[in-house]
């Protein structure tokens, strides 16, 4: 639902809390392209040391370069507010 949202309305609001709020307002877009997606999940397993099944699925057995169940989105900030 979300993902269609975005779809039809690229402005979002992210909200991170630690200790202090910080809001992100600006644009987003989904990433489309299964070479970028790939190479972004990628950088993510390796960031993050991810350890893999045998089908690529996290320890959570989520399939991280299924883009049918997954998504990455990239916002670029217009505004930020602390």
């Amino acid at each position: 639902m979300k993902v269609r949202n975005l779809m039809r309305n690229g402005n979002v609001a992210v909200a991170v809390y630690r200790g202090e709020a910080v809001i992100i307002r600006g644009r987003a877009q989904l990433i489309n392209s299964d070479e970028e997606f790939s190479k972004i999940t990628q950088e993510y397993i390796d960031k993050y040391r991810l350890k893999l099944d045998e089908h690529g699925r996290d320890s959570l057995e989520t399939p991280l370069f299924n883009t049918k169940i997954r998504c990455i989105i990239e916002v670029t900030p217009k505004r930020i507010l602390f």
